[in-house]
């Protein structure tokens, strides 16, 4: 249709030219346009269908993308976990797994992961080596073609690997790698490699549309919220910003679960400066800073700074009025937000719930 549009607005354009002076059509501008029209028509003569699966996957569309792909994965075991979700476990042919690919397909949502498992001795089905550098390419254009976006891995794959020569395995740990692609969003799971000295194997590949990344988010801070409430950890909710401050100033040393609903507004990337010195959460790694967003908590009370992890909304959708989970940590006047939630999520999830 875009090559169509494209002949006719050019077909067009030269009979305009024409039309006001024959000389302006000199012979090297008809030569330019008929080499792009010939190299558009080569193009569009190439182009493949993007095949679109029906979701949850069968095991037949997952045998012919792993046909196309020139993978000799085997599909020995498939398990549900409800309506509309399939999982399948993947081996290699010497019976070793090397994957679990899951796919959901109900009420409007559609997501995908793909779990790849580190080789273990005290296992006796585990890959039989790490998912490495230089089969992420191949893993990521596979993840695509079953959702069915094969176009995503080759900028995806590039963003990745100046990433992740960036980030220290050594120094910081396991990490994730978020992106949004129209409205697919990205997750890409990454393990401190235990054979290759700072470097990451790759753990996971998670693809979802809106629906179900919003839903995700709802299901992840209701977690976050018990996680709280079974470590006794002080929860408020329904407090404005301006309450919380005057908490603060009271002085309590106690760190505190925060539920604030408001619009984050002046987001950027994180500075090294605005980053904890204290390792705080209680990760076994620091914070690195390229991980992290900074932004202004905004109410009708009032404001306060936060930094959160980077993840796949851009900043319209940050800029709603949310419910923002966050861990306040009193000793260096940290606040960190979790996740950041639709009201309408939350009550769709309680009505879940209750049922």
């Amino acid at each position: 249709m875009l090559y169509q549009s494209f002949i006719l607005m050019m077909r067009k354009l030269y009979k305009d030219l024409e039309g006001i002076g024959v000389n302006i059509i000199n012979g090297k501008f008809k030569m330019f346009v008929a080499i792009f029209i010939l190299i558009l028509g080569i193009i569009n003569g190439c182009a493949v269908e993007e095949v679109q699966y029906d979701f949850p996957l069968s095991s037949e569309d997952i045998e012919e993308v792993l046909l196309s792909e020139d993978l000799k994965w085997k599909i020995t075991e498939s398990d549900s976990f409800g309506e509309g979700h399939k999982v399948y476990r993947l081996e290699k042919d010497n019976d070793k797994i090397i994957s679990f690919i899951g796919s959901y397909g109900n009420k409007n949502m559609k997501s995908l992961q793909l779990s790849f498992f580190p080789k273990n001795p005290m296992v006796s089905k585990s890959i039989s080596e790490p998912i490495t550098e230089d089969k992420w390419a191949d893993m990521i254009k596979l993840a695509g073609r079953l959702y069915g976006n094969s176009r995503l891995y080759k900028n995806t794959h590039e963003e990745l690997i100046r990433y992740t020569s960036k980030r220290s395995s050594n120094e910081y740990g396991d990490t994730s790698f978020t992106k949004r692609i129209d409205d697919i969003h990205l997750r890409i799971v990454l393990r401190a490699s235990k054979e290759t000295n700072n470097k990451y194997d790759l753990a996971a590949i998670f693809l979802m549309n809106d629906v179900a990344y919003e839903s995700t988010l709802a299901d992840s801070a209701n977690y976050r919220k018990r996680r709280w409430l079974r470590e006794e950890t002080e929860v408020l909710e329904n407090h404005k910003i301006f309450e919380i401050l005057q908490m603060n100033d009271e002085g309590s040393n106690k760190e505190k679960g925060l539920i604030i609903q408001g619009h984050l507004e002046k987001i950027k990337k994180a500075k090294k400066e605005e980053m904890p010195k204290s390792n705080i959460l209680n990760l076994l790694t620091p914070l690195y800073e390229e991980d992290y967003l900074s932004a202004i908590l905004v109410d009708e009370s009032g404001s306060l700074e936060i930094i959160m992890p980077s993840n796949s909304l851009n900043k319209e959708e940050l800029s709603q009025v949310r419910n923002h989970y966050i861990t306040y940590i009193p000793d260096e006047n940290i606040f960190v937000i979790h996740f950041s939630v639709l009201s309408e999520q939350l009550r769709e999830l309680e009505k879940m719930n209750r049922i």
